[in-house]
């Protein structure tokens, strides 16, 4: 039989090592709970510890197993936040659990604020089946993660590869627009170029992001033409979003490039790396196979 209660304190260590457990598939998830350094440096930030999230942005419950006695195992764990997005990390073995959870979260399921579910499929549609809102879209993807068995990649000879901080705002501002209006953005009529930018400055304070720009020629400004990055951190897996390069420079191996050697500077911290691509995205996979990824599972977006 399942139980449904709020994160506390008390619960807080618990919560985290269940989360962890399979941390791959729910990275966005796992970094609620940690909280990382700005990365103007090339600190270390492997020593962080994790911490309650922050109660006015996040409602976070969790599912117990209440019939055994013993440690009440957590059995899954659900965010939503305060735009509307669910997060989870699902392990039910029967039938009969599925049913208790859906019961459970359509009890407290705010129905009018919910915008999108996001994680490993079979969650999310699980999910999905107690929201009474109609779907605007479904977007599945595969995940991957890095092994690292793959030929080292260099860069295009007519670019220089840049770690980037707030420095660089202004050059990857453009490059951030034209990944959100291609990738993320249901309907483009709801692109808001200060919200891009906003996006691209709070990256820049707490994630890990490089960038190839073209070689500078006499009297010009350096040109940002790719960029990839962490777009959320967890205990020990990294996860990489936000990947763009310029159409004028596609089919070059930027993407495969940018994706190994951040998947490489995360190895030499002790962090493994994992992304997803869509479906039909084929270039896309194919670049990030050849950058050292192989294939995970199924991964879903559901808008509302």
């Amino acid at each position: 039989m399942l139980q449904m209660s709020e994160l506390d304190d008390d619960s807080l260590f618990d919560a985290v090592k269940f989360i962890t457990q399979t941390e791959q598939e729910n990275i966005t998830l796992s970094s609620l709970f940690f909280n990382y350094c700005q990365t103007d440096s090339d600190a270390d930030c492997s020593t962080v510890q994790y911490s309650m999230p922050a109660a006015a942005k996040y409602k976070i419950w969790l599912f117990r197993d209440v019939q055994n006695p013993t440690d009440t195992p957590i059995k899954g764990v659900v965010s939503f936040s305060e735009g509307g997005q669910f997060l989870h990390c699902l392990r039910f073995t029967s039938d009969a659990e599925k049913a208790e959870f859906c019961e459970l979260l359509a009890a407290e399921i705010p129905q009018d604020e919910v915008f999108c579910v996001l994680g490993e499929k079979q969650g999310s549609e699980l999910i999905a089946s107690v929201i009474k809102k109609r779907r605007r879209q479904t977007r599945n993807y595969m995940l991957m993660h890095f092994v690292g068995n793959a030929e080292k990649l260099l860069p295009p000879a007519e670019m220089e590869l840049v770690k980037c901080g707030i420095s660089q705002l202004n050059e990857l501002v453009p490059l951030q627009m034209g990944y959100e209006l291609d990738e993320v953005l249901v309907d483009k009529a709801d692109f808001d170029e200060a919200v891009s930018r906003l996006t691209m400055r709070k990256f820049l304070r707490e994630q890990i992001i490089y960038a190839l720009f073209e070689k500078n020629e006499a009297n010009t400004a350096p040109r940002a033409v790719a960029k990839a990055g962490t777009n959320a951190r967890g205990q020990n897996w990294y996860q990489m979003g936000g990947v763009y390069t310029v159409p004028r420079h596609r089919g070059k191996g930027c993407a495969a490039f940018l994706a190994q050697h951040l998947a490489l500077k995360n190895a030499e911290m002790g962090k493994q790396t994992a992304l997803f691509v869509k479906d039909e995205n084929i270039p896309a996979q194919k670049a990030y196979k050849k950058a050292g990824f192989v294939p995970d599972k199924p991964f879903e977006i559901i808008y509302y």
